[in-house]
């Protein structure tokens, strides 16, 4: 019978003493009547063998073994040894007489068991050795007719005394329980079939050896003995590879609870059910509350928790004093008074320890019995599992934290500390949302008029006091659809629904600049401070939200330097329609005569300061009105269809420039600003890979800049157009990044290589801190995804110093070069040295 069935059959005898004892007496009974149908025979039997016998019995309910069924570990006693060897050699009487003393030896003296338990298990192993007898006799046939029928007989009789014990046991717990799963048990006895044969075979043996020569069963006790310490050995690789399957699933379901925020649950859960417990504790210091600690505990199926003072005599909180894992038993020293009132046979027990000191401890028990569950390589499982279960508690509190500061920073990256109203970044995004809708739209950029005074006369403090009272006072007078932001210094943006026409924007625009500019008091002294503001509507002036604010802006300029109140954008005043129409052919011809030139702007790695790369800029020189900015002509290259021969000029001649650089061992990384209107051209991917080729020039040597704003206007079209390109090697870089309103999954969408940061924002770095903090994330940003990231704008040693210590990886701006013509990048890059550390610069939010 396995020692785990015993213990069953133990508890349930305890708990139903009346029913038990009905069951005893039925199979003494029982057992009686079969008695009186067996041959006794009258063979002789020395006390040497019944001692023999006896301590067989006895060696083979101590000495158990673990056979794994199912996965599963059941605890084998090996009593078919002993019982095969008796029914060959000794009369009936002795046979049962030996088993009968040997087994009121192991379960009253060893095991100190009393009243129904030691009755049932005395008489349960009688009805074995009974049975055994009776299907020995009905096989065997008279004795010493056929040695190979008894030997058959005695492994057979074995067997049939095994499964009568399960039947008994069986009942006892069908007794406690109300209900036993027959088939579970059948289909376990059916499983431990080969050991108990091979058990009885050893007795049989034993016998035969014993009849050729006394000397040989020192050489099969040998052989037993090898075989049982390898099973042994192997058992126990079983048993390590089983809890480290089990402690795996453990991890993964504690790993997943922090999410849940069902940590202390699922560890009382997993602990419990990893080492096969009853109850379940977990104690937790409270830190508001000295001498009191949170107690949780885990018994049929439910978790209760409360707190509670810490109870001296309690094991669980006994530990946070000891700091050692420990396995306490209710026979063992000092402990049956702790676990005793608990009604509690034994616990394991182990300390929680968090950044070195002890925070809690969890324990594991097992109700009131007489036979240990656990073991000590129970309590180095417990004792891995407990520094798994504080870890994840850890790792939970240090992901909550972590969790809080991203929210912190992304709320910082969009908003404005002194006003707390959305920034540039968050008024792009929020346009770019509006500007997906049908209805109008108008964009007011305001501008206080002196405010830089107001910080000279009352200091920054009072200058911020200012911008937040104003703030405040205009929210209060905005609509429920409006929005309002801060840019910079006393610039603020704002976003109203609904306006139909440019007569209701200046009238709205008006109405704001009269609200700012009225009379505040601060520090006892009224100020008062004008205001100017510029409008630009949507859909009419323009449909992308960067050409949207920067219209607006360029209207409050107009406004600001005119003295005027409000002002709305004129296309007029920036390109007279016929003056684009003539410039448009001018610029349609000097593309197809070359006369447009490309300049060249040298990139750094800030890691290593060497010049690695350069950015080609088309550059057009009018012959009547001389310089025409890149901005204008490119601008008008889209609007009139004459973009894909400019964009083919720049890469023709761009790869061109860098292979004579090549050729004479200069070796550079090529950028080329392209347009969405270039990819939705064939020309760009049918075109590219041959004149890479022509030149000599590795794909992944080419990277094509594709400004935000344009990235994002068809993102699936773009993905499709520049997917091709990407698969070639050539590298995708977003331009201008932080000006659009690109999304972070859109970012993981697209196979983009490089973001390239604005200007904007690098410029303003020493001076406004929101800027510093969109730059860091930035960085942060495309070093998580995996993205190489370029800041463009670096004119001062103090910004090529930030971007280095933040990560960035190249940085292109005046501080390096101006754009040259292409003969002078190698004497730049020769005379090329990078800027010496002047200490690290103070920013109030990413210093």
């Amino acid at each position: 019978m396995t020692a785990a069935t015993g213990e069953r059959a133990e508890s349930s005898a305890d708990t139903r003493p009346v029913s038990v004892w009905w069951l005893i007496a039925a199979v003494t009974l029982t057992g009686a009547a079969l008695w009186l149908t067996i041959d006794h025979d009258t063979r002789n039997v020395t006390a040497l063998q019944i001692a023999m016998l006896f301590a067989g019995f006895v060696a083979a309910e101590l000495l158990s073994i673990n056979l794994w069924v199912r996965g599963e570990a059941h605890t084998k006693a090996l009593s078919e040894a002993p019982l095969a060897a008796g029914l060959l050699l000794a009369a009936p009487s002795s046979l049962l007489a030996a088993n009968v003393i040997a087994i009121a030896v192991v379960f009253g003296v060893i095991h100190r068991q009393r009243g129904a338990k030691l009755a049932f298990n005395v008489v349960q192993y009688a009805a074995q050795v009974v049975v055994a007898l009776a299907v020995f006799g009905a096989i065997s046939g008279p004795l010493g007719s056929s040695p190979a029928r008894a030997w058959l007989g005695a492994i057979v009789a074995a067997f049939v005394a095994e499964i009568t014990s399960s039947f008994l046991v069986s009942a006892a717990i069908y007794l406690h329980l109300g209900a036993v799963d027959l088939r579970d048990a059948l289909r376990t006895d059916l499983s431990l079939f080969p050991g108990v044969v091979a058990s009885g075979a050893v007795g049989v043996l034993a016998v035969v050896l014993h009849s050729v020569h006394a000397g040989a069963l020192v050489m099969l006790g040998l052989v037993v003995f090898t075989a049982l310490g390898a099973y042994r050995g192997y058992g126990t690789l079983l048993r390590r590879h089983r809890h480290l399957q089990l402690l795996q699933g453990y991890s993964r379901d504690i790993a997943e609870a922090v999410a849940r925020d069902d940590v202390v649950a699922t560890a009382l859960k997993g602990a419990s059910q990893l080492l096969g417990a009853q109850r379940a504790y977990l104690v937790l210091l409270v830190r508001d509350q000295p001498g009191h600690l949170l107690r949780c505990r885990f018994a049929d199926g439910e978790v209760r928790s409360g707190v509670e003072p810490i109870d001296p005599a309690d094991p669980v909180a006994r530990v946070l004093g000891t700091a050692e894992p420990a396995h306490l038993r209710r026979s063992g020293s000092g402990s049956r008074n702790a676990l005793t009132p608990l009604g509690l046979h034994e616990m394991l027990v182990a300390p929680l320890r968090a950044d070195g000191a002890v925070v809690g401890a969890l324990a594991v028990a097992n109700e009131a019995g007489d036979i240990d569950a656990f073991d000590r390589n129970d309590l180095a499982l417990f004792v891995t599992l407990c520094d798994q279960t504080a870890l994840t508690l850890q790792n939970g509190q240090l992901l909550s934290q972590l969790r809080r500061e991203i929210e912190e920073r992304q709320y910082r990256a969009l908003h404005d500390d002194v006003t707390g109203l959305g920034n540039r970044a968050a008024l792009l995004e929020e346009l770019a949302e509006r500007c997906h809708r049908p209805d109008p739209l108008a964009v007011v950029v305001v501008g206080l008029q002196g405010f830089g005074r107001v910080n000279e006369a009352l200091g920054y403090e009072r200058g911020d006091e200012v911008l937040e009272r104003i703030a405040n006072r205009v929210q209060q007078r905005l609509r429920g659809g409006d929005w309002l932001g801060r840019l910079s210094g006393g610039e603020f943006a704002l976003l109203l629904d609904d306006i139909p026409n440019g007569d209701a924007a200046r009238a709205a625009a008006a109405t704001i600049v009269g609200t700012m500019s009225e009379p505040l008091s601060v520090g006892g002294i009224e100020v008062a401070i004008g205001a100017s503001a510029g409008i630009a509507l949507y859909p009419n002036d323009a449909t992308e939200p960067a050409m949207l604010l920067r219209r607006a802006d360029g209207a409050f300029r107009v406004a600001k330097d005119a003295g005027r109140t409000v002002e709305c954008y004129d296309e007029q005043r920036d390109h007279d329609a016929s003056g684009r129409l003539v410039l448009a052919t001018q610029l349609r011809r000097a593309i197809e005569r070359r006369e447009l030139t490309v300049a060249y702007q040298p990139k750094a790695d800030l890691r290593t300061g060497a010049i690695t790369g350069v950015e080609a800029l088309v550059r057009w020189e009018h012959p009547e009105r001389g310089f025409v900015p890149p901005d204008e002509f490119v601008l008008l290259a889209e609007q009139t269809g004459s973009i894909h021969a400019l964009t083919a000029f720049v890469v023709e001649r761009a790869l061109a420039d860098r292979k004579r650089w090549a050729d004479a061992g200069l070796q550079l990384a090529l950028s080329v600003n392209v347009s969405t209107r270039d990819l939705e051209h064939d020309w760009l991917r049918a075109e590219v890979p041959g004149l890479l080729a022509a030149n000599a020039c590795p794909p992944s040597s080419l990277t094509l800049e594709i400004t935000e704003t344009q990235l994002m206007a068809d993102v699936e079209r773009a993905a499709a157009a520049i997917t091709p390109l990407h698969d070639l090697g050539v590298r995708i870089s977003i331009d201008d990044y932080g000006t659009g309103y690109s999304s972070l999954a859109v970012l993981r969408a697209l196979p983009i290589d490089e973001i390239k940061i604005d200007k904007s924002f690098v410029l303003d770095m020493r001076a406004d801190d929101n800027d510093a903090v969109v730059v860091r994330s930035t960085v942060q940003l495309g070093q998580a995804l995996g993205l190489d990231v370029v800041a463009e704008g670096v004119e001062t040693t103090v910004s090529w110093q930030l971007l280095t210590e933040w990560g960035c990886d190249r940085g292109q701006g005046y501080l390096i070069a101006r754009p040259v013509p292409p003969d002078r990048i190698p004497a730049i890059i020769e005379a090329w040295v990078p800027p010496e550390s002047e200490g690290r610069p103070r920013l109030g939010l990413v210093g």
